[in-house]
């Protein structure tokens, strides 16, 4: 989604809804599961776009479920799994292989679906990998705002739309505690072939002026391709951005064989992401048919823990809610970085709690952290600190 885009989006919201201002106050920016779904119902616009935000809304207010059930990854056809045999590919770590190959690279490009917080999860497992490795920008097609965020150290509402969604702010604050400078590359209020060039071209400008380092560019879906998009009328931004640079780059693909699309036997001890070489000449997978980037990842598909994604216990500490002095439900719990709730910023874990004395859990990195309690009509009911 562009700028342009969003705005346009917020507009038609307001007017249409009825709602003022005050229905897009920072006390309601995450929703209940059963407002997100009751817009949706409600929503008259395309059926495609409406799925769309409403899986955006709903994987930002932490409902990684409702998100992929509503618009999830497209199962692969008949067509094309028919072309794949399992027989013929071993399996490895995706996180391994990347972080080794990345030592040999310069520039790594990484896709996501944009309703699919794994993604985000997965690129940040990245990060202190690769920044040993010598990597020190990461491009973000989602970020609007770049120098504030590299001067305040975390992101705020008002710095992007996707980059709202906890585990977007988590990859960016996790980016930065380790010493990245992020940057935005978003083409301004365009679409199709101008914008794909626009973002290449701003991504190629920010490295003129940083020609040291390595780079990671985390975009969305097509954008990582190395060939032409035709119903983008035109070359794909990787490429574009590889014949600019006039050198090669290492696109990786996360969208295509999401949550068990692809049928490959996973170490179930771990069920992790995995890559794939083929036995017989060494290649890695990279698509059923007319490959698009250098490298795919195949998801399983996902497992819970009181549902919630095991993925995200990833270099986390499991934090239990105290529910038995709760006295109404339903009642939306967020954890935020401590100093960072009052300044509008993104929090690094959202749950919802639709019973008095429910077991709830949270999962964060270490640190000091606020708990927000909001109930029904998204007032605050508690708020205290911890340290996990």
């Amino acid at each position: 989604m562009t700028k342009l885009q969003f705005i346009i989006f917020i507009v038609f919201f307001l007017f249409f809804t009825g709602n003022g201002y005050s229905q897009l106050q920072f006390s309601s920016s995450y929703e209940f599961s059963g407002d997100i779904k009751a817009d949706i119902e409600n929503d008259t616009t395309d059926y495609g776009i409406k799925v769309q935000i409403g899986a955006a809304n709903y994987s930002n207010s932490g409902y990684f479920r409702e998100a992929q059930e509503l618009f999830g990854s497209r199962p692969l056809s008949e067509k094309s799994l028919a072309l794949f045999s399992p027989d013929d590919w071993e399996s490895t770590d995706a996180r391994r292989y990347i972080l080794k190959r990345s030592k040999k690279e310069r520039i790594i490009v990484i896709n996501e679906a944009h309703n699919n917080s794994r993604h985000r999860n997965f690129t940040a497992s990245l990060l202190e990998g690769l920044y040993k490795n010598g990597y020190r920008y990461l491009g973000l097609e989602a970020l609007w705002v770049d120098s504030i965020v590299n001067q305040r150290k975390f992101v705020v509402w008002e710095d992007g739309f996707y980059t709202r969604e906890p585990e977007f702010g988590n990859l960016i604050s996790e980016a930065l505690r380790l010493g990245f400078t992020v940057f935005g590359y978003e083409a301004d209020n365009k679409n199709g072939e101008e914008r794909e060039q626009e973002q290449a071209w701003n991504i190629m400008d920010f490295m003129s002026s940083h020609p040291e380092g390595k780079y990671l560019i985390h975009c969305g879906y097509a954008h990582a391709y190395e060939n032409e998009i035709s119903y983008w009328g035109g070359k794909a931004m990787a490429l574009r951005l590889k014949e600019g640079l006039g050198t090669e780059l290492f696109t990786i693909d996360q969208t295509l064989c999401a949550e068990g699309s692809l049928p490959v036997v996973y170490d179930r001890s771990e069920n992790v992401p995995i890559v794939l070489k083929n036995k017989k000449d060494g290649s890695m997978f990279h698509g059923l048919t007319d490959p698009q980037t250098d490298l795919c990842i195949v998801y399983p598909k996902t497992d819970y823990v009181q549902d919630r994604p095991v993925w995200q216990t990833y270099r986390r500490k499991r934090y239990t809610i105290d529910t038995d002095t709760l006295t109404c439900a339903p009642v939306l719990v967020t954890a935020y970085r401590k100093g960072e709730y009052d300044q509008k910023g993104i929090p690094a874990d959202i749950i919802e709690i639709n019973a008095p004395k429910q077991e709830a859990i949270l999962f964060l990195s270490s640190g000091e952290y606020e708990i927000i309690f909001q109930n029904r009509w998204y007032e605050i009911i508690a708020r205290y600190s911890i340290s996990i």
